[in-house]
């Protein structure tokens, strides 16, 4: 292994009486390494000293190891040495020092991951195509950080990226103040990225493709800002493709949250965006944070079709000022207890309803949607122990536009009947209550209305 020492000295000086400290002498050393035989990144790694550059060539043939004690350090592929982890039990590369890059390699593949970042350690990995990995291109474990960008994750058995058990990553930038797009692509891999265990990431700026699964899965108590705003006072913003995966766009789910602004979302299998199991998100430029998202031509086709967006199982969603179109079944689908607030979206063109709320769940539209080209079924549908309320013909501009519509109409209640309802005790009226066309009565002190026969609430306009 070959060395050049770049020095600069630190020494100590006596000015003007007093001792001053200058910083002059630090070593920067850059190594170089050409893999074969006994010359591994793991046994080289045990020679350097904080600051080093490893520069690598050759065919690395090991499952290497930084370990924890190793600090500031830079390991360079130069865009021409490989790695090849022969023990599928393990990572080809493991990473649990602090301040580490792992950079410019052409090849990372073999091994259970490409590369594992473990115990606490924290890595930036950029400019590497980490591909054919027994299971997870990158994986950051165990209260890890990881800054992703450049690089191309494809054909993991498992995961292009994954996050768990607490740990944290930027994927598609370096740094919160980064003003240029730092774009990873990732593409057919089981799922692109999973954020699990209680664990955290921003990603912006990425083409997630082609993925066997999900496009993003963000779950298990864990939270995910998508297409977020970095740059000085979040002035830059680079939108994620996400498309043609053959399971949603973006999954959300188990008691997780998201933030999705700005991002592309076309085409995937499973439906644009789903929230399941107690989740939360908001959707576009909630608060006027944020650009819209383009969510069309998701949901597959058949009796397995799927929604541009869907809120399900307790779930809960803002999803404002988005395009929603073309998408197979529903626009937006709010179901099983679950609770959205949808406003001011383009909503367009959807195989089945604009928005479809059942199953004891609720819509809330603040600010009219608009339809210029109907669904196909009606523009807002309610069933079973449900309510909406607000604007859904006419927004503030009382212009055509503004509206909310299907090919079917407007909005469907299904069929009406009579029920009897009778005062409180106490009460000398019961009321308002709204029927299945929006009209309003006041019944004193007993009496009856028409009520729909499903349990609807209607309060819109």
């Amino acid at each position: 292994m070959k060395i050049k020492n770049i020095k600069v000295i630190r020494g100590l000086f006596l000015f003007a009486g007093s001792l001053v400290v200058l910083p002059l002498m630090v070593e920067a050393r850059i190594l170089k390494l050409s893999c074969g035989g006994q010359k591994t990144i793991t046994a080289a790694v045990e020679r350097l000293k904080p600051g080093d550059t490893l520069l690598v060539e050759g065919k690395c043939v090991e499952n290497g190891v930084i370990p924890e004690q190793v600090v500031d350090l830079v390991v360079d592929g130069q865009g021409v040495a490989t790695i090849n982890g022969p023990d599928p039990t393990k990572a080809s590369i493991t990473v649990s020092g602090r301040n580490i890059t792992v950079q410019n390699f052409a090849s990372i593949t073999g091994g259970r991951e490409g590369i594992l970042v473990d115990k606490g350690g924290t890595v930036t990995i950029t400019n590497n195509i980490i591909h054919g990995t027994g299971n997870t291109g990158i994986r950051v474990s165990n209260a890890g950080f990881a800054a992703i960008a450049l690089n191309t994750l494809a054909n993991n058995v498992g995961n292009g990226i994954a996050i768990d058990n607490h740990s944290s990553a930027n994927i598609g930038f370096l740094s919160l103040t980064d003003t240029t797009a730092s774009p990873n692509t990732i593409q057919n891999n089981n799922n692109g990225i999973i954020i699990l265990q209680s664990s955290s990431a921003r990603i912006q700026g990425n083409t997630i493709s082609g993925n066997r699964s999900t496009g993003i899965t963000v779950s298990e108590n864990s939270e995910a800002r998508i297409g977020f705003r970095s740059g000085s006072a979040g002035t830059f913003s680079a939108p994620n493709i996400i498309q043609n995966n053959q399971g949603a766009g973006i999954l959300v789910g188990r008691s997780s949250s998201a933030r999705i602004t700005g991002n592309t979302i076309t085409n995937n299998t499973g439906g644009g965006v789903a929230l399941s199991d107690g989740s939360s998100a908001d959707i576009g430029p909630v608060g006027g944070e944020g650009t819209a998202n383009t969510i069309t031509g998701n949901g597959g086709a058949g009796a397995n079709a799927r929604d541009g967006v869907s809120v399900v199982r307790s779930s809960s969603a803002a999803v404002e000022g988005n395009i929603i179109d073309n998408n197979t079944r529903d626009g937006v689908r709010i179901f099983r207890a679950s609770q959205a607030n949808v406003s001011t979206n383009t909503i367009n063109s959807n195989g089945g309803e604009g928005i479809f709320v059942a199953e004891n769940s609720g819509v809330n539209i603040e600010g009219a949607n608009s339809t210029t080209s109907n669904n196909s079924g009606f523009g807002l549908r309610c069933l079973r122990g449900s309510y909406a309320s607000g604007t859904v013909t006419t927004g503030g501009s009382g212009t055509a536009a503004d509206s909310l519509n299907g090919s079917s109409g407007v909005k469907s209640f299904g069929a009406t009947l009579t029920v009897m309802v009778a005062q409180g005790a106490g009460n000398s009226s019961f009321g308002p209550v709204a029927d299945s066309d929006g009209s309003t009565f006041t019944v004193s002190p007993n009496g009856t209305f028409v009520l729909n026969s499903e349990g609807c609430i209607d309060n819109t306009d």
